[in-house]
């Protein structure tokens, strides 16, 4: 497996760790806008308010929901992007700064920067996970979310 497929493989983890946690406390934000219309209009209040009312409660839900599904996007983009997961990876595994940036760079550029690449891969392919800290910091964010919802 080569450096970049390693870094690829943590991005995917964490990736989908945030994208859970984040996915469910969206569907909570909705819930609980549902929950306050549910609250404001139940026991057939709703037939005694204008129309559009309960129209707006199911809108207001939806723009929460679909705000935090954009919001869940940017972040776990912004917190998977390859520099970011090779500086963590850099940092969790006590490694020299850039070194794993830089083997992805120069993994295709010759002889040297294969062999270079190579031996960090194999360096590297023997953990399990290389950002453990940041997948454990991301697993709890994604049972938080969960619980939330």
């Amino acid at each position: 497996m080569s450096v970049a497929e390693l870094v690829d493989r943590e991005r995917a983890r964490v990736g989908r760790a945030l994208g859970i946690g984040g996915a469910a406390a969206a569907a909570a934000g909705a819930a609980c806008v549902l929950c306050a219309g549910i609250g404001a209009l139940g026991q057939g209040r709703w037939m005694r308010v204008p129309a559009v009312l309960p129209i707006a409660v199911w809108v207001a839900a939806g723009i929460v929901a679909v705000a935090g599904a954009v919001y869940v996007v940017r972040r776990v983009r912004r917190s998977t992007s390859r520099d970011g997961i090779a500086r963590t990876i850099e940092t969790e595994r006590g490694l020299r700064r850039g070194s794993v940036r830089g083997a992805i760079e120069v993994a295709t550029a010759g002889a040297l920067g294969r062999y270079g690449a190579r031996a960090l891969a194999d360096r590297l392919g023997t953990a399990e996970r290389l950002v453990p800290a940041l997948y454990r910091s991301a697993r709890r964010r994604a049972v938080a979310g969960v619980a939330i919802a």
